[in-house]
């Protein structure tokens, strides 16, 4: 069966959206757990940042997995190395084979906690709202 160069790019896409998204939510396991031993005076607002956060990222991750199946593909072994995680999947018979710099992937990342958290309102401060002004 012949792949459409849309289906295989949506493949790849899913394949390294699901293996960021299976990182990032390692790395926000463990920083929660190290929060919540943390004597630090906000705890409960950074405990519960991260744990929603967390929660929708499964979400995102469970729907990029069922996506993935969908479209007739998997992911069949990921490998870690000392600065990469090669990948091994299938689509539709086919093995493929990327490899994904950690740099890369910690940019990825960033990027999706960025755009989870919009930056802490920063639209908001851009256009001159005070978190204290009652009138916003």
């Amino acid at each position: 069966m012949m792949v459409s160069p849309g289906e295989y790019h949506q493949f790849l896409f899913l394949v390294k959206r699901i293996t960021v998204l299976q990182v990032l939510l390692l790395v926000l396991r463990v920083d929660l757990e190290r929060l919540s031993a943390a004597p630090i005076k906000m705890k409960e607002v950074w405990v519960k940042l991260l744990s929603n956060t967390t929660a929708q990222l499964e979400e995102a991750l469970s729907d990029a997995f069922r996506q993935l199946k969908q479209l007739g593909g998997r992911i069949v072994e990921v490998k870690q190395t000392e600065h990469s995680r090669n990948i091994t999947s299938q689509f539709r018979g086919y093995l493929y084979q990327d490899r994904l710099l950690n740099e890369w992937i910690k940019k990825e990342c960033t990027e999706i906690l960025e755009s989870c958290w919009n930056l802490c309102g920063e639209e908001n401060l851009k256009e001159g709202h005070h978190f204290f002004d009652k009138t916003t």
